[in-house]
Protein backbone atom coordinates (compact mmCIF):
# COMPACT_ATOMS: atom_id res chain seq x y z
CA UNK A 1 0.00 0.00 0.00
CA UNK A 2 2.53 2.56 -0.92
CA UNK A 3 0.55 4.36 -3.46
CA UNK A 4 0.78 8.39 -3.63
CA UNK A 5 -3.77 8.04 -3.56
CA UNK A 6 -5.27 8.90 -0.31
CA UNK A 7 -7.16 5.84 0.96
CA UNK A 8 -10.61 7.33 0.99
CA UNK A 9 -13.28 5.13 2.38
CA UNK A 10 -16.23 7.48 1.90
CA UNK A 11 -15.96 8.32 -1.78
CA UNK A 12 -18.89 9.10 -4.22
CA UNK A 13 -16.94 8.77 -7.41
CA UNK A 14 -13.78 9.86 -9.14
CA UNK A 15 -13.10 12.09 -11.80
CA UNK A 16 -10.07 11.39 -14.32
CA UNK A 17 -9.54 14.55 -16.70
CA UNK A 18 -7.14 14.30 -19.40
CA UNK A 19 -4.36 16.45 -19.65
CA UNK A 20 -3.56 19.21 -20.22
CA UNK A 21 -5.19 20.48 -16.75
CA UNK A 22 -3.12 23.75 -16.21
CA UNK A 23 -5.37 26.08 -16.40
CA UNK A 24 -7.90 24.49 -13.95
CA UNK A 25 -5.60 22.97 -11.55
CA UNK A 26 -2.16 24.65 -11.68
CA UNK A 27 1.15 24.16 -13.70
CA UNK A 28 1.36 20.35 -11.94
CA UNK A 29 -1.63 19.05 -13.92
CA UNK A 30 -0.42 19.00 -17.41
CA UNK A 31 -0.69 15.36 -17.73
CA UNK A 32 -4.02 15.33 -15.98
CA UNK A 33 -5.94 15.32 -13.05
CA UNK A 34 -7.54 12.61 -10.88
CA UNK A 35 -10.11 14.13 -8.17
CA UNK A 36 -11.80 12.26 -5.68
CA UNK A 37 -14.68 13.40 -4.89
CA UNK A 38 -16.43 12.71 -1.58
CA UNK A 39 -19.95 12.53 -0.12
CA UNK A 40 -21.10 16.35 0.99
CA UNK A 41 -22.79 16.71 4.54
CA UNK A 42 -26.53 16.50 4.13
CA UNK A 43 -28.46 19.74 5.25
CA UNK A 44 -31.69 17.98 5.14
CA UNK A 45 -31.37 14.21 6.49
CA UNK A 46 -29.00 11.35 8.54
CA UNK A 47 -27.23 9.26 6.99
CA UNK A 48 -24.95 6.38 7.88
CA UNK A 49 -23.10 3.60 6.17
CA UNK A 50 -20.39 0.88 7.54
CA UNK A 51 -18.24 -1.69 5.22
CA UNK A 52 -16.56 -4.60 6.46
CA UNK A 53 -13.82 -6.73 4.17
CA UNK A 54 -12.08 -9.99 5.48
CA UNK A 55 -9.61 -11.57 3.22
CA UNK A 56 -6.58 -14.27 3.44
CA UNK A 57 -3.51 -15.05 1.20
CA UNK A 58 -1.98 -18.78 1.14
CA UNK A 59 0.62 -19.00 3.87
CA UNK A 60 0.30 -15.58 5.31
CA UNK A 61 -1.92 -13.85 7.60
CA UNK A 62 -5.80 -12.26 7.31
CA UNK A 63 -6.50 -9.01 5.87
CA UNK A 64 -9.13 -6.80 7.01
CA UNK A 65 -10.58 -3.51 6.54
CA UNK A 66 -13.43 -1.14 8.53
CA UNK A 67 -14.73 1.62 7.51
CA UNK A 68 -17.94 3.91 8.86
CA UNK A 69 -18.85 7.35 7.83
CA UNK A 70 -21.89 9.25 9.22
CA UNK A 71 -23.57 12.38 8.53
CA UNK A 72 -26.39 15.07 10.56
CA UNK A 73 -27.59 17.82 10.03
CA UNK A 74 -26.72 19.93 13.03
CA UNK A 75 -28.84 22.60 12.44
CA UNK A 76 -31.90 22.21 9.43
CA UNK A 77 -31.32 23.48 6.25
CA UNK A 78 -27.74 26.12 7.62
CA UNK A 79 -25.08 23.34 9.29
CA UNK A 80 -24.55 19.97 8.86
CA UNK A 81 -21.35 17.72 9.38
CA UNK A 82 -20.04 13.28 8.11
CA UNK A 83 -16.88 11.79 9.47
CA UNK A 84 -15.78 8.75 8.19
CA UNK A 85 -12.89 6.42 9.41
CA UNK A 86 -11.43 3.47 8.18
CA UNK A 87 -8.98 1.02 9.39
CA UNK A 88 -7.32 -1.40 6.97
CA UNK A 89 -4.73 -4.43 7.84
CA UNK A 90 -3.02 -5.87 5.26
CA UNK A 91 -1.74 -9.21 6.35
CA UNK A 92 2.10 -10.30 5.32
CA UNK A 93 3.05 -13.38 3.89
CA UNK A 94 6.40 -13.22 3.68
CA UNK A 95 8.53 -14.19 6.59
CA UNK A 96 11.59 -12.44 7.82
CA UNK A 97 14.66 -15.32 8.43
CA UNK A 98 18.42 -15.00 9.69
CA UNK A 99 20.33 -15.05 6.03
CA UNK A 100 23.31 -16.86 7.35
CA UNK A 101 20.94 -19.63 9.40
CA UNK A 102 17.60 -19.48 8.20
CA UNK A 103 16.31 -19.42 12.01
CA UNK A 104 12.55 -17.44 11.79
CA UNK A 105 12.94 -13.91 13.31
CA UNK A 106 9.48 -12.79 12.34
CA UNK A 107 6.62 -14.78 10.49
CA UNK A 108 4.65 -12.65 7.90
CA UNK A 109 6.75 -9.60 8.28
CA UNK A 110 5.21 -7.49 5.55
CA UNK A 111 2.15 -5.99 7.54
CA UNK A 112 0.61 -2.67 6.72
CA UNK A 113 -1.69 -0.69 8.65
CA UNK A 114 -3.49 1.73 7.23
CA UNK A 115 -6.07 4.81 9.21
CA UNK A 116 -8.00 7.11 7.45
CA UNK A 117 -10.45 9.95 9.02
CA UNK A 118 -12.09 12.21 7.07
CA UNK A 119 -14.49 15.62 8.95
CA UNK A 120 -16.71 17.96 6.61
CA UNK A 121 -18.62 20.47 7.91
CA UNK A 122 -21.39 22.22 5.18
CA UNK A 123 -22.19 26.01 6.26
CA UNK A 124 -25.28 27.53 4.35
CA UNK A 125 -26.05 30.96 5.27
CA UNK A 126 -28.26 31.59 2.28
CA UNK A 127 -29.88 29.80 -0.13
CA UNK A 128 -27.16 30.01 -2.96
CA UNK A 129 -24.35 30.04 -0.62
CA UNK A 130 -22.78 26.56 0.84
CA UNK A 131 -19.35 26.37 2.28
CA UNK A 132 -17.55 23.13 3.01
CA UNK A 133 -14.09 22.77 4.61
CA UNK A 134 -12.89 19.33 4.98
CA UNK A 135 -9.82 17.58 6.66
CA UNK A 136 -8.44 14.65 5.37
CA UNK A 137 -5.90 12.52 8.33
CA UNK A 138 -4.75 9.30 6.98
CA UNK A 139 -1.58 7.31 8.74
CA UNK A 140 0.37 4.42 6.92
CA UNK A 141 2.57 1.92 9.00
CA UNK A 142 4.37 -0.21 6.55
CA UNK A 143 6.57 -2.69 8.65
CA UNK A 144 8.32 -4.22 6.59
CA UNK A 145 9.12 -4.68 2.58
CA UNK A 146 7.43 -7.02 0.34
CA UNK A 147 10.36 -8.12 -1.17
CA UNK A 148 11.44 -11.79 -1.72
CA UNK A 149 15.07 -13.69 -1.42
CA UNK A 150 14.82 -16.07 -4.07
CA UNK A 151 17.65 -18.24 -2.58
CA UNK A 152 16.36 -17.86 0.86
CA UNK A 153 12.02 -18.83 -0.71
CA UNK A 154 10.72 -21.41 -2.39
CA UNK A 155 7.80 -20.07 -4.89
CA UNK A 156 6.48 -23.87 -5.91
CA UNK A 157 6.08 -24.63 -1.89
CA UNK A 158 4.79 -20.96 -1.34
CA UNK A 159 7.14 -20.52 1.47
CA UNK A 160 8.27 -16.58 0.55
CA UNK A 161 11.24 -15.11 2.29
CA UNK A 162 13.29 -12.44 3.00
CA UNK A 163 16.52 -11.73 4.69
CA UNK A 164 16.24 -8.39 5.65
CA UNK A 165 17.52 -7.03 8.94
CA UNK A 166 15.24 -5.26 10.16
CA UNK A 167 13.49 -4.39 13.31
Amino acid sequence: NTNAYPTIFDLDRVEVLRGPQGTLFGAGSQGGTIRFITPQPDLVKSSAFIRTELASVTGGEPTYDTGIAVGTPLVQDKLAIRLSGDFRHEGGYIDRVNPLNGDMLDRNSDWTNNSSLRLALTYAPTDSVKITPSILYQRTFINNKSAIWNYLSDRGADEFRTGAQVE
